[in-house]
C-alpha cells in the first residue's frame, strides 16, 4: 500500500504532540521540505524561526560579516519533514558539526520509518515506505511509475470557449499555460485529448521539458463522438491497469473517485484539485 500525508495531516500531527516537542531557543529548517514543519513549530511554540543555511553563513550584503542569528541560543532544534535512509540528515549533521561548541542541535523530523528511528533525535510518526507527500509528490521518482492526467494537472484545462474542436481548440494547445512542470520522467501520460491531435500536444510538452515514456489518447474522429461514448474514467482505468502503473495522478474530482473505488484495480489515486487521496 502505498502511504500519503497531506500538509493538514502534518499541522494535525504537530499540534496534536506539540508537548512532547524537545524544549528550545531557536527552530531551523532543513531546505526546502524541512522549512514547511519548521515553520509550524515555530509559531506554535513561539519561538524564532531560520534556515539552517543561516547558521554561518556570510551576509550578502556584507561580505566580511556573518548572518545574525536571534540572541542568547543554546539549544537549535533543526527539523526536515522526513527521514528515510538518513542521508539528507547526515549532511546537515556534517555541516553544523563546527558549531556544535557554540550551541546544541536537536534533530528532529516528522516522518520516519522503523529503520530511520535510531538516526534522529525526536519525530512525531512511523510511516513506512512506499511513501508520498502532498507538498513532493508531483516531483518525486514515483512519476516514472505514474500516470498522470494532461489537462488540469501538467497545464491549465481549456475553458469552454477554447474547447471548441476547432480553431480555438488549437490555438489552446499551443498556448496552454502550464500548472506544474516535473523534474522527474512521467510513466505515462494520460489525456482524453483525441489522438489527432497529438503533434500539438507532443510539441507542447517538449516546449516545456517535460519528459515521458509513453502518452494515450483517445482514439475517436471529433469531440462530438468522445462525449457521447462518454467512458473517460474506464479509459484511464483500463490503461492505469495495462501499465502496470502504481499511482494514477488526476484532476476530475469524479474520474478520481471512480478509478479509486474500482476493484478491478485496487490501486491509489491523488486527485490534484481535491487533494483526496484514494487508496
Amino acid at each position: 500500500m502505498l502511504n500519503f500525508r497531506s500538509v493538514d495531516d502534518m499541522d494535525n500531527i504537530i499540534r496534536r504532540k506539540l508537548t512532547s516537542i524537545p524544549d528550545c531557543d531557536c527552530v531551523a529548517g532543513v531546505p526546502r521540505s524541512g522549512m514547511l514543519p519548521a515553520s509550524l513549530i515555530a509559531l506554535y511554540l513561539n519561538k524564532p524561526l531560520i534556515s539552517v543555511d543561516q547558521i554561518g553563513q556570510k551576509n550578502p550584503e556584507k561580505f566580511t560579516e556573518r548572518i545574525p542569528l536571534p540572541k542568547e541560543i543554546n539549544t537549535v532544534l533543526v527539523v526536515d519533514d522526513s527521514c528515510h535512509t538518513g542521508n539528507a540528515l547526515f549532511k546537515v549533521k556534517k555541516r553544523l558539526e563546527p558549531y556544535k561548541k557554540f550551541m546544541r542541535f536537536i534533530y528532529a523530523v516528522v516522518y520516519v520509518t522503523e529503520a530511520s528511528k535510531q538516526i534522529v533525535d525526536f519525530y512525531l510518526e512511523e510511516v513506512e515506505q512506499p511513501r508520498v507527500f502532498e507538498w513532493n509528490i508531483m516531483d518525486h521518482i514515483i512519476l516514472f511509475r505514474s500516470c498522470v492526467d494532461l489537462d488540469g494537472v501538467l497545464c491549465e484545462d481549456p475553458t469552454p470557449e477554447e474547447n471548441d474542436d476547432g480553431e480555438k481548440y488549437r490555438w489552446f494547445l499551443a498556448n496552454a499555460k502550464p500548472k506544474f512542470i516535473p523534474h522527474h520522467t512521467i510513466g505515462a501520460i494520460v489525456t482524453c485529448r483525441l489522438e489527432k491531435y497529438r503533434k500539438q500536444t507532443e510539441d507542447w510538452l517538449r516546449r516545456y521539458g517535460i519528459k515521458y515514456n509513453q502518452l494515450f489518447m483517445m482514439d475517436y474522429p471529433d469531440a462530438a463522438t468522445r462525449r457521447a461514448a462518454g467512458n473517460y474514467a474506464q479509459y484511464k482505468l483500463d490503461i492505469y491497469n495495462r501499465t502496470g502503473a502504481v499511482l494514477f495522478i488526476e484532476s476530475d474530482e469524479y474520474q478520481a473517485a471512480w478509478i479509486g473505488s474500482m476493484p478491478s484495480s485496487l490501486k491509489p489515486v491523488y486527485c490534484t484539485s481535491t487533494n483526496c487521496f484514494y487508496n
